[in-house]
């Protein structure tokens, strides 16, 4: 017989497989009508999802090599998806959706939500509301376990600060934000 924490582990697993499936991405990118390189569209979520963020913790969130990452961040950022913003610290470059991604992933927000409502239509409200806080209290005791993961309170607290460190930082936000090679002006 096994324990409850290895069936925990394996529902957890296939959560996590059924939302990265590649198929599924697919799926959900066609019925938004929206032409993106299926691999890009998790790194966008991410992005517009959490904030500001780094490439290398945006590598580590997504399990990913960070250059291989690094590379396709430079495709949202051809495709005016995601700008780079400079910090005070010139290692890092912090990651944010622009006018254009934060426009994208409304549509594609209110394509998710249409097709989740469809699949959990027979659920009472009760028993959603009841699965999003176990879900919560689930992820918090998972968060507990790996206190230094990129999904942790403090991580979360340095890249909020990193960004109003150069928010108020005026010769890394300059107009254009010339003073960085390949850095493009907040939108």
């Amino acid at each position: 017989m096994s324990d409850w924490t290895d069936e925990l582990h394996t529902l957890l697993l296939s959560i996590s497989g059924a939302m990265n499936d590649p198929n599924v991405d697919t799926e959900f990118l066609g019925r938004a009508g929206v032409e993106l390189e299926r691999a890009l569209f998790p790194l966008l979520s991410w992005i517009g999802e959490s904030g500001p963020m780094g490439t290398v913790d945006l590598a580590n969130m997504v399990g990913r090599d960070h250059s291989t990452v690094s590379r396709q961040v430079a495709k949202l950022v051809e495709a005016n998806l995601v700008t780079r913003i400079a910090t005070p610290d010139r290692r890092l470059r912090l990651l944010l959706p622009t006018k254009d991604g934060r426009a994208l992933l409304a549509k594609l927000a209110k394509i998710r939500r249409t097709m989740v409502e469809e699949h959990f239509q027979d659920w009472s409200s009760g028993d959603r509301q009841l699965l999003l806080e176990f879900l919560r209290r689930a992820l918090n005791a998972i968060r507990s376990l790996f206190p230094n993961g990129p999904h942790t309170e403090k991580r979360t607290r340095r890249r909020v600060q990193a960004m109003k460190s150069a928010r108020t930082n005026r010769y890394h936000i300059a107009a254009g934000m010339r003073s960085r090679r390949g850095s493009q002006p907040l939108t």
